[in-house]
């Protein structure tokens, strides 16, 4: 792997590491208790894998 380099995972990806519902996930967003997704483009939206990892470790 390229050092320097961010892992994403897209919403079907995290679904399978995080089991929250959409609404639930982007409402925590909201409050700034879950991880913070980004868009690569209009229509994609990404998370920061080592963000997500963090989350759960802390939970």
């Amino acid at each position: 792997m390229l050092s320097g380099l961010t892992q994403t995972i897209r919403w079907h990806e995290l679904r399978l590491i995080v089991p929250l519902a959409a609404r639930t996930a982007f409402e925590m967003q909201k409050r700034g208790e879950f991880s913070h997704r980004f868009n690569l483009s209009p229509r994609c939206l990404d998370w920061d894998l080592a963000e997500v990892e963090e989350w759960l470790k802390d939970r």
